[in-house]
């Protein structure tokens, strides 16, 4: 899948889908002006195939775009069947977007019950009862529970206004149905308000994971920095 603008006629159409082929079926190269290639793996996420792809005067038929809404004829017409056709280009990425925001709530989450259930295992220093008692549980010192607690709760703060996304995208969805066979309905008030809210709380989820994520593996002090931990 291939977002590109479409130029057609002198007239920039914008942004629009396109399915293309990009090796040889027999070789499995990159065809000829198609240049690809691996930017390694991502902290944290070293199982996502991260890569680049460039193009240099590659032509694709025409066919090759997505013509739901959209079409362009032989001379190079281009018509929509809405005038909100470009929108719907960047509805289909809300979904994957809001996989993303699950993600973070989903690694925030094992975190922080890896650090919950170390902290209720590890012990150091005197125990308060004196030092004939076992030492105390580093869950009992306030410093830890600060780091602990609140991760826990963002974890179900994340969940609970995902639901309500989720929820969301599936108004839309249901509306967006009833406007392709019906050609009624007002689908794209819903769209314009999701998209915003979908790539806002993308960004703070996976901006507090990170932060989360770090305070976590300190709170695990020595074992959190060995990659067995799992932080």
């Amino acid at each position: 899948m291939l977002y590109a603008r479409l130029i057609s006629k002198g007239k920039d159409h914008g942004v629009q889908a396109f399915v293309i082929q990009i090796r040889d079926s027999q070789t499995h190269l990159p065809l000829p002006g198609i240049n690809i290639g691996d930017v390694g793996p991502k902290l944290g996420f070293r199982n996502s195939d991260q890569g680049f792809m460039s193009f240099n005067n590659v032509r694709v038929p025409k066919f090759a775009l997505l013509d739901k809404f959209v079409k362009l004829s032989d001379d190079g017409t281009f018509t929509a069947s809405t005038p909100h056709a470009r929108k719907l280009t960047f509805g289909g990425m809300l979904n994957l977007r809001s996989l993303i925001i699950f993600m973070s709530h989903y690694y925030i989450g094992a975190q922080s019950v890896i650090a919950s259930r170390y902290s209720f295992k590890r012990r150091q220093f005197t125990s308060r009862d004196g030092s004939d008692f076992p030492e105390a549980l580093v869950i009992q010192y306030q410093m830890q529970q600060y780091k602990v607690v609140p991760a826990i709760s963002y974890t179900w703060s994340i969940l609970l206004a995902l639901n309500q996304i989720n929820a969301l995208y599936g108004q839309y969805m249901d509306e967006l149905a009833v406007f392709e066979k019906t050609q009624k309905g007002d689908p794209w008030t819903i769209l314009v308000d999701l998209h915003g809210i979908i790539s806002g709380f993308k960004a703070l989820s996976t901006w507090d994971g990170e932060k989360y994520s770090e305070i976590l593996k300190q709170a695990c002090g020595g074992h959190g920095y060995m990659q067995i931990a799992g932080l």
